[in-house]
């Protein structure tokens, strides 16, 4: 899952956000679930929705290539509950 790609990143996929920015809600960092992908212009995106903290049930959108693990980006949750 190195680059991003549509082919590694599925709708019902938990995600973890990497930003080191980003404070632990309750001892865990951000986790999204993978809820849509559209292609807006030429870019291809992901529809995330918050799974815990004050955000909870909230959509946003990352484009595509910030769902590799990174300073910046995502991480997939392994054995996450989909």
């Amino acid at each position: 899952m190195a680059n991003g790609s549509a082919d590694t990143v599925m709708i019902g996929q938990v995600w973890e956000d990497c930003d080191k920015r980003q404070v632990p809600y309750c001892g865990e960092k951000r986790r999204v679930r993978v809820v849509g992908m559209p292609l807006i212009g030429a870019r291809k995106y992901v529809i995330l929705e918050a799974l815990n903290g004050p955000n909870r049930g909230r959509r946003t959108k990352a484009r595509l290539d910030r769902m590799r693990p990174g300073a910046t980006g995502y991480r997939p949750v392994e054995g996450a509950q989909a």
